[in-house]
């Protein structure tokens, strides 16, 4: 037997009554379904990002807090020091007696350089300890080249009985930023 071949077979009959797409109610169920349940989880997803940033801003801030803290607490724990250290050589009667004639005293010399050495590796800040004459110049430095500080506003504060410290400064020995 011979079959003849029908023009429609392995073709779907488009029948006008056959839905297509988003035109059917169980295609219509389906998007309303996904758009119902996406929402929480979008809504959630935002919720959460925005309460773990704030949160991660709130530590990082605590964290920067402290460490600022830390550090000013160094820093002045330093200067102390330094302050001590320079009070300590000023008052020093051999430093007081060298002052009086500098040029006369080399044994007095050596022994305030020696001091002086002591106090920068007590110190250990990586700054040079200097004497210097009520004119600015620097009579005894523990490393460098002698240089003249009149002009420097430290310098002008402390002949004006202040304790001083001065601003970030260059150095004029060492070409170095310094406190």
């Amino acid at each position: 037997m011979v079959r003849k071949s029908n023009k429609n077979e392995g073709k779907r009959v488009n029948n006008s009554s056959e839905i297509k797409g988003l035109q059917s109610i169980k295609a219509k169920l389906i998007l309303v379904l996904l758009l119902v349940s996406s929402i929480p989880i979008v809504v959630t997803a935002v919720i959460s990002y925005r309460s773990s940033t704030n949160k991660a801003m709130q530590d990082a801030q605590e964290n920067l807090e402290w460490q600022a803290n830390y550090l000013e607490a160094e820093f002045k724990d330093i200067l102390d020091k330094n302050i001590a250290s320079l009070n300590a050589i000023a008052s020093a009667p051999s430093t007081i007696e060298y002052l009086k004639d500098p040029t006369g005293n080399m044994d007095m010399e050596d022994e305030l350089l020696t001091q002086m050495e002591e106090v920068d590796a007590y110190l250990d800040d990586g700054n040079n300890t200097c004497i210097t004459d009520a004119k600015g110049m620097q009579l005894l430095r523990t490393k460098g080249d002698l240089v003249d500080v009149s002009e420097r506003q430290y310098f002008l504060d402390a002949m004006g009985g202040k304790v001083a410290i001065s601003d970030i400064i260059i150095s004029k020995s060492t070409g170095s930023r310094q406190i």
